[in-house]
């Protein structure tokens, strides 16, 4: 069974706010993908993408 969760990464931006991170990781599926993560200490956010994943996002 392949074990789930970062596999790897890149800080690309480090600021006095916030950090933005690519972070390589594995799905319970096996397969592999990047996720843009940002950071921010003591704060979370979601964003809805909406419509049809492979059309521009609109937020």
């Amino acid at each position: 069974m392949n074990e789930t969760g970062k596999i790897g990464g890149t800080r690309v931006y480090h600021g006095r706010i916030i950090s933005v991170d690519l972070d390589e990781v594995r799905f319970p599926d096996g397969s592999t993908g990047t996720l843009e993560m940002i950071r921010h200490p003591g704060a979370s956010a979601v964003v809805p993408l909406l419509g049809d994943p492979g059309d521009d996002p609109e937020v």
